[in-house]
């Protein structure tokens, strides 16, 4: 059994205990295939959301909540049913603040976003920083190509700001 059925399972399982209230917390949406680029590819996003969206409501509490932090597409939580509430949350005051706390300060820190779709979800949460956007073409396979398109990281500290890494490929190249 694959641990996305069993987690579902047990989500749906608490009310039916008699738990009093639910609120699942996850550091990001599971189901992050939310589209597909080609014949075969499976899109699983709205599938979790709809299986989510199957848990019961608690006895006193009411429906269940579930809260995904930098959530990668935002649409997603159309993807649920009307029996459950969705919350969508972000880590970016908790990131600025260690930033903070490490020495990063706005004046000799780049904020570097690897795509022009990570500066358009996040560019907004730094107005103090200055950022640099880059651009990566997909190679066969897993290679990619970035190159650098605004900002200067030279003599700078630099935070990578993403919204979305599975295999750290391009945060690697």
């Amino acid at each position: 059994m694959y641990a996305i059925e069993r987690q579902s399972g047990i989500i749906c399982a608490i009310p039916r205990y008699g738990a009093r209230s639910l609120r699942v917390v996850a550091p990001y949406f599971p189901g992050t295939m939310e589209r597909v680029r080609k014949p075969g590819e499976i899109a699983t996003a709205k599938t979790y959301a709809r299986q989510l969206s199957a848990t019961p409501a608690c006895r006193i509490g009411g429906m269940a909540e579930f809260v995904f932090y930098d959530i990668h597409q935002t649409g997603i939580q159309f993807y649920f049913g009307d029996n459950v509430n969705v919350r969508l949350e972000t880590a970016i005051p908790l990131l600025k603040a260690r930033l903070h706390s490490l020495g990063f300060y706005e004046r000799e820190t780049l904020v570097m976003f690897p795509d022009d779709g990570a500066h358009k979800r996040f560019g907004d949460d730094f107005p103090e920083f200055d950022q640099g956007i880059c651009a990566k073409v997909r190679g066969e396979g897993d290679e990619r190509i970035v190159r650098l398109i605004c900002g200067n990281p030279l003599g700078r500290k630099v935070v990578v700001v993403d919204d979305l890494i599975q295999r750290g490929g391009t945060m690697i190249e």
